[in-house]
């Protein structure tokens, strides 16, 4: 289960927002970068319910991706969140889910 694990992995966030990104505003994340994206945002939620394990070359392109939200985001992308709602509680985003 996604979030399940003490702190969430980049994948886990990734899945979480490939999952929601038809309720995310345009304003956080514009939707080419989950049309660009899309097939491995939907690699990284088969990963985080455990489906699959990901390969060397697909965990470099699972960084590319979290480290080009980071800079979409202007985050870190060394830093660790407990929750779901604590990464979007660092960029001061109110959500609904």
């Amino acid at each position: 289960m996604i979030g399940k694990s003490k702190e969430l992995t980049q994948t886990e966030i990734l899945a979480f927002l490939w999952e929601n990104n038809l309720a995310i505003d345009s304003s956080f994340l514009p939707p080419e970068f989950f049309e660009k994206f899309q097939d491995v945002l939907q690699l990284c939620k088969f990963i985080a319910i455990g489906w699959a394990k990901p390969t060397k070359d697909s965990q470099e392109l699972i960084d590319y991706i979290w480290n080009t939200l980071c800079d979409l985001r202007d985050l870190n992308p060394k830093d660790k969140y407990k929750d779901i709602m604590e990464f979007f509680n660092v960029q001061e985003v109110n959500v609904e889910f």
